[in-house]
């Protein structure tokens, strides 16, 4: 019931490109959504880019034997840790982790950055001297297309927002354990995340530091949430190019069964 009220607290996110679903439903369409997420140094980043290579090859290494059909798919991939602020980059760095405004902030940011990606990669203009009117696209324009997202979700509200949003997108997490993804941390180079420090936190009304022995009442601390809603579940051990095959037979099957595929 409580996850039921955030949600209802969360409206669509009205962007400065779109009022919202019903706009870009019109327009562009939502096409079928996949978010792959989990533990920061799980490998999700590096399965989801290898699920949208095998999408973008051509159909034959994914089609089955025995259909003659050709598949057709136009993917597009997001990483959404081009959304993370410079400042917040630093502040990882540093052990401080985002409050919760922070971290709604981002999220919006976040819900954005794949809203105009999508209406940029697949959006026309009616006439190109007026880029008011739209072309309504049909649904036949629409088939092949896949978005697949991926970020950690560490913290539940990054999660509600989204979902909130963004109500159709199916959820893939990569299970690894903490051990293994803090191993995967401290061997990786150039990532802005370098594994959990002694905590502090802001408070965003005074802005001065807290240490971990003072309430932290808003979950900012960066520890990887529980997942309490439905998700495909993959195992973060196995070799990258398995769990993202395992994703592009998921996306593939998905989309054949509803006639998403031309």
């Amino acid at each position: 019931q409580q996850q039921q009220q955030q949600q209802q607290q969360t409206p669509f996110l009205k962007t400065k490109h779109h009022d919202g679903p019903s706009t870009l439903d019109q327009h562009v369409g939502l096409p079928p959504l996949y978010i792959v997420f989990g533990r920061p140094g799980a490998g999700k980043t590096c399965v989801a880019n290898l699920a949208v290579e095998q999408l973008l090859a051509p159909s034959s290494s994914f089609d089955d034997d025995d259909d003659d059909d050709t598949t057709v798919l136009d993917c597009l991939g997001l990483d959404l840790d081009v959304c993370v602020s410079e400042t917040m980059r630093t502040n990882f760095g540093k052990g401080i982790y985002p409050t919760l405004s922070e971290r709604l902030e981002f999220a919006s940011d976040a819900c954005e950055y794949v809203v105009k990606s999508i209406c940029e990669k697949w959006g026309k203009n009616d006439d190109n001297n007026d880029k008011k009117k739209k072309k309504v696209q049909t649904d036949d324009e629409r088939k092949g297309r896949v978005c697949v997202v991926s970020f950690s979700f560490v913290n539940t509200d990054l999660r509600d927002v989204f979902r909130s949003n963004f109500p159709g997108a199916e959820w893939i997490l990569i299970d690894t354990s903490e051990k293994e993804a803090t191993k995967r941390i401290n061997e990786r180079q150039g990532h802005f995340y370098t594994g959990e420090k002694p905590q502090k936190f802001v408070d965003d009304n005074k802005g001065t530091s807290m240490s971990d022995s003072e309430e932290n009442k808003d979950n900012s601390d960066w520890k990887f949430a529980p997942v309490d809603f439905p998700h495909t579940i993959l195992n973060g051990h196995k070799p990258a190019n398995e769990n993202a095959d395992e994703i592009v037979k998921l996306i593939v099957g998905r989309m054949k069964n509803k006639g998403q595929v031309k």
